[in-house]
């Protein structure tokens, strides 16, 4: 690997490959590459992708458990937070009272459960 301005994060430390770089960045004008040659455990992923996050500036749009994808979306009235399920088991994820889940039309409370593998889509009022 020939980094060409990039700068190593971290390199190998075992193997043939011992001391070339594994993760690396580079800045270029207003905006930031990473490119990642390796395949890291779960973990050392999850860690990565945090600092490229907090990085980058990007916070989550709400606190959600570790396999709930969510993102909300605003309309003139209303925000709507669209939720997916990945993981195997029902999750809580907190909403503003007074939120409807709209494929079921009904009230969510303070939370609305995410079936495994499933899908919610909440309306929260402003």
């Amino acid at each position: 690997m020939r980094l060409a301005g990039a700068e190593p994060l971290t390199s190998y430390t075992a193997g043939p490959l011992t001391g070339v770089p594994a993760v690396t960045r580079n800045s270029y004008g207003t905006g930031t590459a990473w490119y990642v040659a390796t395949h890291p455990d779960a973990t050392t992923l999850a860690a990565l992708l945090d600092r490229i996050r907090g990085e980058a500036g990007v916070s989550p749009v709400r606190s959600t458990p570790a396999d709930v994808e969510a993102v909300v979306r605003s309309g003139a009235e209303a925000d709507y937070l669209f939720l997916i399920n990945h993981g195997d088991s029902d999750a809580e994820v907190p909403v503003t009272p007074g939120a409807v889940e709209l494929l079921t039309g009904k009230a969510a409370g303070e939370t609305v459960t995410v079936s495994a593998g499933g899908v919610a889509v909440v309306r929260e009022a402003r």
